[in-house]
């Protein structure tokens, strides 16, 4: 038996999202990491488990006198130090115990006890990797440069498609990838804090993702306490709203979009031509680059 070593293996990275897609967390699952490679650990620490076999006296002292059942009372929390003679014989050889099958009630808990005890993780760890949504943009900041070949890029593919799902996709990506710029210019406005204890600096961790991560109007309240002007106009929150709903809501007609927009409980017909979007997603990163370019000479 040896004590498990994560240093040894893949780690089961897993992504959490916000509800716009974004990346808002890595995590560590490692109850499913247990579940999904049980053998595999179970042999890396050294531990056999003769689930339904039908094995002999000798094959079972075999499985008692393991490291980890001598070391601990997992054997007897379980009762399977009592198991019964199913195949009785003279010759001591030929009598035979039927170890319990995989699907037994406590299987389970007697793995995860095994498990335990050689410090398998176990639960949902975020210790590793998770940063606030500001924090990463403020690292991988996404560039004005950047952001206009990429919308160019997306706009172009849309033209030169015929299928209209891939349209409206697309079309999404576009209006996700317009909010990460903004997010982005707003999370390198914001000061580090440096003399403040831990549990403020959370507390205001927090609220700045709650401002970040919030509807749009939240967001641009933020912008404009940051940058004492408002956020450029963004017409297309209803066309995000409809797509993000349900993309099989919107229609693609004659190279524009149909869709509803609902206001003040009545919903209306909202018709926007493709290119003309495009055009004012352009606008929209020149007039937040004039705003940032104007807030640095203001320094």
């Amino acid at each position: 038996m040896r004590k498990f070593d994560i240093s040894d293996w893949e780690y089961p990275l897993r992504i959490e999202v916000d509800r716009d897609e974004f990346v808002y967390g890595t995590y560590y699952n490692w109850d499913n990491f247990r579940r999904v490679h049980e053998e595999a650990i179970l042999s890396y620490i050294e531990i056999d488990i003769p689930w339904g076999k039908k094995i002999n006296l000798m094959e079972y002292m075999k499985f008692l006198n393991q490291d980890i059942f001598r070391e601990t009372k997992i054997i007897e929390n379980f009762g399977l130090d009592k198991l019964e003679i199913v195949q009785q014989a003279n010759n001591i050889s030929e009598n035979y115990i039927q170890f319990p099958s995989h699907s037994h009630d406590e299987s389970d808990k007697f793995i995860s006890a095994i498990f335990d005890f050689c410090e398998v993780p176990s639960g949902t760890d975020y210790e590793f990797g998770f940063q606030y949504e500001h924090e990463r943009y403020k690292e991988n900041p996404l560039e004005f440069t950047t952001y206009e070949q990429t919308i160019d890029d997306i706009h172009e593919k849309v033209n030169k498609t015929f299928d209209n799902l891939i349209k409206k996709s697309l079309i999404l990506t576009s209006l996700i990838f317009t909010e990460s710029l903004l997010k982005s210019v707003i999370s390198s406005k914001i000061p580090e804090e440096t003399e403040i204890t831990s549990f403020s600096n959370k507390i205001i961790k927090d609220e700045i993702n709650a401002n970040l991560q919030g509807d749009g109007e939240i967001r641009e309240k933020f912008f404009r306490k940051l940058f004492d002007v408002s956020a450029p106009e963004q017409p297309w929150r209803d066309l995000r709203k409809s797509l993000t709903r349900g993309i099989d809501s919107t229609k693609i007609q004659e190279n524009k979009i149909v869709y509803t927009a609902y206001r003040e409980n009545e919903s209306v017909e909202m018709i926007e031509p493709i290119d003309e979007l495009f055009e004012k997603l352009i606008t929209f990163c020149n007039e937040l680059q004039q705003i940032v370019i104007n807030d640095s000479h203001s320094l």
